[in-house]
């Protein structure tokens, strides 16, 4: 609720904040979310919140697009599970877990991953950028925290050939293409239409 607090700071001049977070629901009174965008509606700023999404599950937030700054440079790759530390399995390394690579070996290289949240390891480690695998295959945008591409299980396998076949793997980040979405400005397919289990009155068109 502190970020709510001090994005309500009239110095501040806000007029609208977007919130992206939440695990278990909790109700009114416990919500600190809720508790802030009372107070923030107080001086006229209008809250708004995204999350719980996925249909029946709980704890999901959606995303959308980011750009890529490096345009067209050349970083080493390297498998992730080359790279993992002592303290986890090669599992863990290989989804990129957060705390389970070496910062030493991954620093300043794009880093392969075997899941598609492994964007927050690669970048808690110091990488420049990651591979992610992609096994869900929904047309989802995802705003990953280093520059990323996700790969289909069959792409991703090729990447990950190459890696292992070579002896000095490189590649290139570009900046993202922007595309007109014709779908857009509809309820994502994993968004629940409702009724909320908290205030049952609230559905989504």
């Amino acid at each position: 609720m502190s970020f709510l607090c001090k994005a309500t700071d009239e110095d501040r001049k806000v007029r609208v904040i977007s919130v992206s977070m939440g695990t278990v629901e909790a109700g009114i009174d416990d919500d600190p979310v809720a508790i802030g965008a009372f107070h923030a509606m107080k001086k006229g700023i209008l809250t708004s919140q995204s999350a719980g999404n996925m249909g029946l599950k709980v704890a999901s937030v959606g995303k959308c697009v980011n750009t890529f700054t490096l345009n067209g440079t050349s970083f080493p790759l390297i498998y992730e599970k080359d790279a993992g530390t002592k303290n986890c399995t090669g599992e863990d390394a290989g989804d990129c877990e957060e705390g389970c690579l070496d910062g030493d070996s991954v620093k300043g290289k794009i880093v392969l991953c075997d899941s598609l949240a492994g964007d927050r390891g690669a970048y808690k480690a110091g990488a420049l950028g990651s591979v992610l695998m992609n096994e869900v295959g929904y047309n989802v945008s995802l705003v990953p925290l280093v520059a990323s591409t996700a790969l289909m299980r069959e792409e991703y396998n090729v990447v990950r050939s190459y890696t292992n076949s070579t002896r000095d793997p490189q590649a290139n980040i570009f900046k993202s293409e922007v595309t007109k979405d014709p779908d857009a400005h509809t309820v994502a397919y994993f968004s629940s239409r409702g009724p909320n289990i908290i205030l049952p009155d609230i559905t989504k068109l």
